[in-house]
């Protein structure tokens, strides 16, 4: 793996000579605690490998991990293409590296939604779109089988420290897919779900559809025949359906456990905070009772360096101290104030007179109207503050009115003009008389 990602995944160039990976093969073994012995395949005996590294060069050529090719006189080394495949997702393993679905799922939708328009030409994007949706559906799979195995570590340590360690590590750091929090927002790539699940149902009915699919397999040499075509085109739309229809589920579970194992860290920390708290004072009583005890000074050694020094005794931390609540004090009550009685009396009032009930308004409507059956409210006299709030009261009476006044009076707005009454500007109105006012 080191070679590999030496030579072949960080540098980028095009020839890669055998003493140059010989050479990083011996720098790796002497930085590296590197022990065993290998089996040679050509003289069968054990040797062990910090011995040599052209022998464990030599090894790796003979499982097929390193290729050798001439150039003249220079010996190149390269790895055959699917051994490269190997190593790349042996890499990701070991890495441990998130995976970025949004752009896979949204390629997904465009190829999708678009094979009906050029079933036969986008044959071959289908079928790649297929290994994108199950290699999407096993990854959701090793994720939550991973977070399993990770919350079962975590969860058998007794150790709280190990417990938070763990969780920020392996949890949060190592294992979640890098754009999870993208796919559960509002413009994710899953908004377009319904429409690929109802695209690949219409497409499976729809036998000519399928027929222009396989056709274009076998062109692109996805299928020996339009029969193996018409098969193959119907597992493929029927797995990237089934993807989408699965993989909301999955998000979900991924997302409880991962709720779940929070609370579980939140009641960790808590019970950090508890212990710290409660060592402190523990401790200081411990220290009371051993220093009564004891007439003479004992030497105890230290940990403490040299740099360190008490200042003296406030230089320790002390317990705190316990205060005892105050004593209850008497309240004295003198005599009452008429002013501050007569001030409460004229605020009750004025917050009775300044919300006026059905009697009041009905009463001001009606000598409004006098014997007429409408007016106009340009035609109401306003001269108090009480007055204004009951003409407002009228003006919204097919919003908040109440049902007694909807009963007897109609309001019509002219939301065309203005009106100023001297107490405020608002729209003119007409009321009129539903029935007559008891």
């Amino acid at each position: 793996m080191a070679v590999y990602r030496h030579f072949f995944v960080d540098e980028v160039e095009a020839e890669r000579g055998r003493e140059d990976v010989v050479g990083f093969i011996s720098d790796v073994m002497r930085n590296e605690d590197v022990d065993g012995a290998v089996m040679s395949a050509v003289t069968g005996d054990r040797t062990e490998i910090t011995q040599n590294p052209q022998l464990a060069y030599r090894r790796l050529v003979e499982a097929g991990w390193l290729v050798e090719h001439r150039r003249g006189y220079n010996v190149l080394v390269d790895v055959e293409p699917g051994v490269a495949l190997l190593l790349d997702a042996l890499d990701g393993i070991e890495t441990g590296e998130a995976q970025h679905y949004g752009g896979t799922i949204s390629a997904i939708d465009a190829v999708v939604t678009h094979v009906g328009d050029e079933p036969r030409e986008r044959a071959a994007a289908l079928a790649d779109t297929a290994g994108r949706a199950r290699r999407f559906r096993q990854h959701l799979g090793s994720v939550l089988s991973g977070l399993r195995a990770i919350e079962r570590r975590i969860l058998a340590s007794p150790d709280p420290d190990a417990i938070l360690s763990g969780f920020f590590d392996e949890f949060v750091a190592g294992s979640l897919i890098a754009d999870y929090r993208a796919l559960k927002t509002r413009n994710n790539p899953f908004r377009h779900r319904d429409r690929v699940i109802s695209a690949t149902s219409a497409y499976l009915s729809d036998q000519a559809l399928l027929a222009q699919v396989a056709a274009g397999y076998v062109e692109q040499g996805l299928a020996p025949d339009a029969d193996a075509g018409l098969q193959r085109a119907a597992q493929h739309l029927a797995l990237i359906g089934s993807v989408f229809v699965q993989s909301g589920d999955r998000l979900d579970e991924i997302d409880e456990f991962r709720m779940r194992l929070e609370k579980r860290i939140v009641r960790t920390l808590s019970y950090m905070v508890q212990v710290d708290e409660a060592l402190g004072p523990k401790t200081a009583r411990l220290a009371s009772y051993v220093g009564s005890a004891m007439q003479d000074p004992v030497a105890a050694p230290s940990d403490l360096s040299p740099d360190l020094r008490l200042l003296s005794a406030a230089s320790l931390r002390r317990p705190r101290v316990r205060r005892d609540p105050p004593p209850p004090t008497a309240v004295s009550v003198g005599e009452p104030n008429v002013y501050l009685i007569e001030l409460g009396r004229a605020l009750r009032a004025h917050a009775l007179a300044m919300t006026p009930r059905d009697n009041d308004v009905v009463q001001f409507a009606e000598i409004a109207l006098g014997a007429r059956r409408s007016v106009s409210s340009t035609e109401i006299t306003v001269t108090d503050p009480v007055h204004v709030i009951m003409l407002q009261r009228l003006r919204t009476l097919s919003i908040n009115g109440s049902r007694r006044l909807r009963d007897l009076y109609d309001v019509s707005v002219d939301r065309s003009t203005y009106h100023d009454n001297g107490w405020t500007v608002s729209h003119p109105f007409m009321l009129s008389r539903r029935s007559e006012a008891c």
